[in-house]
């Protein structure tokens, strides 16, 4: 099998598996670094075919023995005998960071959603408990302790359990766009990807 590597649109090859892992050992290749062989429809970054590991083997290869008298280097080129796809900038080259506007506006996107947790603690007040409510927080600025007892007694059990189950769904809708996509809801209201460290790849 005859595999070719690229970097910054620098073509080498070709070389063989054991050649390969080889340089994966030695660190001559990167994981960010293209690759290509018989097979494949498209050039990939190698930490992508490799699942972030420095050793390949594709899938039906056998292994041959290595061969100790034919030194390779990855800078030069060879002459190709293989028809391959043209070669694409890697993706590592087009990913740009978000804009700190953008950032600062999925933060505070996620902080907004704690909001109606708090609104769910009045939603089921009386209006008796509305009136003992702002009476006590015109009484300071501060509330003291016995003030702050007095506003949590005024709070209903249907506000407690409101509350409750509203930040249970919000963080189980967090937890679920972190774990596909690595994305907050924030993050996904203002459409900031996240990207792979390894292969640059979108986060999935």
């Amino acid at each position: 099998m005859q595999i070719y590597l690229a970097r910054n649109n620098q073509q080498a090859g070709p070389y063989t598996v054991e050649q390969l892992n080889q340089m994966l050992a030695n660190q001559q290749v990167l994981l960010t670094d293209l690759i290509w062989h018989e097979g494949m429809s498209e050039w990939k970054p190698l930490g992508e075919v490799t699942q972030g590991k420095f050793s390949y083997y594709p899938e039906g290869y056998q292994a041959a023995s290595i061969s100790t008298t034919s030194p390779f280097d990855y800078s030069a080129t060879s002459t190709q005998t293989t028809t391959q796809p043209a070669l694409k900038t890697p993706n590592a080259s087009k990913t740009k960071l978000a804009p700190i506007s953008k950032r600062i506006f999925a933060k505070i996107i996620d902080m907004l959603l704690w909001i109606p947790a708090f609104l769910c603690l009045t939603a089921f007040m009386s209006a008796e408990q509305y009136a003992a409510m702002s009476k006590i927080q015109t009484q300071g600025v501060i509330p003291t302790p016995e003030a702050q007892t007095a506003l949590l007694q005024l709070i209903p059990t249907n506000g407690w359990i409101a509350a409750g189950i509203y930040l249970l769904c919000m963080l189980f809708v967090q937890a679920i766009l972190i774990a596909k996509t690595g994305q907050s809801v924030g993050k996904k209201v203002m459409q900031i990807q996240i990207v792979d460290v390894t292969s640059r790849q979108l986060a999935s």
